[in-house]
């Protein structure tokens, strides 16, 4: 079994000092210890496959600020648990939500429902290199043994190697034809397919993430759990809430990027005028204008699309914002756009039914939800653009939008480009 790259993650510079100079304050169950202190290094850098505590990072595209949640003070099933909750001294609530519930069987059988907890190690790194830590602990002492052993220094723990089943070109396009069969027969008008790829993993996780965080509009997250991690770079924002409004993107239709800016200014004006791709795009932004309409009392949408440059894909992009009403859960809300029919289809339970009846493959957190949620603000990303790692093997998932005028052929190179970003990042070609 091919085992992971080894990088030793030693602690943070001033860490340790920091927290037992910190005046713990009591707390419902235990103490919390809140101190601050320069961390001219990015986090990321400090990460390593051997954790021995589940984990959440996320480098917020937004605020610039990373976050990095180790340990489980508390755990939530579902995002409705967390809804205004108040949090001492602004933690936040870190984690994910998978597109579908784990199966028994599958590769996601050692996942949960879902991962939010309130982490019992939050470090926050603000874009002017301040660390904000909060340590959360039932009793005064104990904890710095639990520190080093959690911020993984060690070798990564051995398991079972990844399986699932990887469709080639040819049964992808089988599964596309299927697909036009029934948007044909108007069971829906667009279904989003995704397939898995299996690759090894040749670098350490600092090395992958430094790849992946190069690209500034990119929500990079690593989230570990049993001994798997999730890692990714997603370029799509499910909800940003704060101060009453919701934001959100509509991000569908894609094409690849060309290497010289002649050729890829001709892509781009190409997938501006696609009718197919403007289609499929227009179903994503007419569901999140169905969905919040009744919530708000104001709603901008802009008339036409712009382009999201990526490295190696481009997207047409709408962004949507939303005045709430007084009184609307703007968390409730924003799970409540969740699956849009940029990762599921519309209408949505039409489309997601096909996926369970003809899809082939367990998506776990895939196209699922990762983010951060303090009260009534919060981040939430759709988990595109990822893979799911364990003992030096990866599954990287990828997805398209299938319309009427779809070609198998097309859909096919299309999610090849979008595998390449987490491909590369693994060390895999």
């Amino acid at each position: 079994m091919t085992a992971l790259p080894v990088h030793s993650s030693p602690l943070i510079p001033g860490l340790a000092g920091a927290l037992s100079a910190a005046r713990p304050a009591p707390m419902p169950g235990g103490w919390l210890r809140a101190a601050e202190l320069p961390c001219p290094e990015p986090l990321w850098a400090r990460l390593a496959w051997s954790a021995a505590e589940p984990m959440s990072y996320l480098r917020d595209p937004e605020s610039g600020e990373e976050l990095w949640g180790i340990g489980v003070w508390e755990v939530a099933s579902d995002l409705a648990q967390l809804s205004g909750r108040p949090l001492p001294g602004g933690l936040r609530w870190l984690g994910a939500s998978p597109f579908g519930p784990p199966g028994p069987d599958g590769v996601w059988s050692g996942w949960p429902g879902a991962t939010w907890s309130l982490p019992r190690l939050t470090l926050q790194r603000d874009p002017d290199a301040t660390l904000r830590c909060a340590l959360l602990w039932p009793a005064l002492s104990g904890w710095e043994d639990w520190l080093p052993r959690a911020l993984g220094q060690g070798e990564p723990a051995a398991a079972e190697p990844l399986s699932g089943f990887c469709a080639d070109a040819q049964e992808f396009a089988g599964l596309i034809r299927t697909a036009l069969s029934e948007i044909e027969r108007g069971r829906f008008s667009k279904v989003v397919v995704a397939r898995q790829q299996r690759s090894p993993v040749s670098r350490t996780l600092p090395q992958v993430l430094a790849q992946l965080v190069a690209d500034p509009l990119a929500a990079v997250f690593a989230l570990h759990q049993g001994g798997d991690w999730l890692v990714g770079a997603s370029p799509e924002r499910l909800a940003r809430i704060g101060g009453g409004w919701l934001r959100a993107d509509a991000l569908a239709g894609s094409s690849a990027r060309a290497p010289t800016p002649e050729e890829d200014s001709r892509l781009a004006v190409a997938l501006l005028a696609s009718p197919k791709d403007r289609a499929e795009h227009q179903l994503v932004v007419r569901f999140l204008a169905e969905q919040l309409a009744p919530l708000s009392d104001a709603l901008q949408i802009p008339g036409e699309p712009v382009l999201r440059k990526l490295p190696g894909v481009q997207h047409l992009h709408t962004p949507v914002a939303a005045q709430l009403r007084p009184g609307v859960d703007p968390l409730g809300a924003a799970a409540a756009l969740h699956p849009t029919p940029a990762v599921a289809g519309y209408p949505t339970r039409a489309a997601r039914r096909f996926l369970e009846e003809r899809e082939g493959i367990e998506r776990g957190y895939y196209a699922g939800l990762v983010g951060w949620i303090g009260g009534q603000e919060g981040a939430l990303y759709v988990a595109l653009r990822c893979a799911l790692i364990r003992s030096g093997q990866a599954l990287l998932y990828a997805g398209c939008g299938v319309v009427a005028g779809s070609d198998p052929e097309a859909e096919w190179e299309e999610t090849e480009i979008k595998l390449a970003t987490m491909r590369s990042a693994l060390g895999g070609g």
